[in-house]
């Protein structure tokens, strides 16, 4: 299978929130599988941010705080469905959402000259 160009990877951002039950162990087995599907995909992951354990606005599957977690990475398309699909069926993963990511801006300085 031939490597994909970073040309047809697409910046995606997504966020996790884990059951507040689980350890930090298993926190680390649910990222390294998410890190697992991707690069299986051609994908990897650029950023990981912890957020911690945040109370939830209503409860989920009868929790009221959950662990959040926000990865950003670059994937083709077609890994979005496979990534949803095991995502979904993963009991300590109260709720993911994956958003296409905007890709920082440019700035350009320009110096004076005296």
């Amino acid at each position: 299978m031939t490597e994909p160009s970073a040309m047809n990877l697409n910046l995606y951002e997504l966020t996790l929130i884990l059951a507040s039950t689980l350890d930090e162990i298993t926190q680390e087995a649910k990222m390294a599988k998410v890190q697992e599907i991707l690069g299986a995909t051609g994908g990897h992951v650029e950023q990981v941010d912890k957020w911690g354990r945040r109370g939830l606005a209503y409860e989920i599957k009868g929790r009221r705080d959950g662990i959040y977690l926000f990865v950003r990475f670059r994937a083709p398309a077609k890994a979005l469905p496979e990534l949803d699909r095991i995502l979904k069926l993963d009991e300590g993963i109260l709720r993911h959402l994956v958003v296409v990511g905007e890709e920082a801006p440019v700035v350009e300085t320009i110096e004076a000259t005296a």
